[in-house]
């Protein structure tokens, strides 16, 4: 795959794109405490309602430009 010729380079766009919560994760959250400490203010997070919103960035780079 590496040994192709510059033109075919030129010829590939490659991609991605990421997601960047605002507040919290979208996943689950494994937390540790001590026995009979699941109330102490210090062991609380707060919640924000309906996810608190997210950004999705999307980039590409090619060898030829755009």
């Amino acid at each position: 795959m590496l040994n192709k010729p510059e033109t075919y380079w030129k010829s590939v766009l490659f991609a991605d794109e990421s997601k960047f919560n605002t507040f919290g994760s979208d996943g689950r959250i494994m937390v540790w405490r001590r026995k009979n400490e699941e109330l102490n203010p210090k062991n609380l997070v707060g919640t924000v309602k309906y996810g608190g919103g997210s950004v999705l960035v999307w980039g590409c780079i090619s060898a030829s430009g755009l």
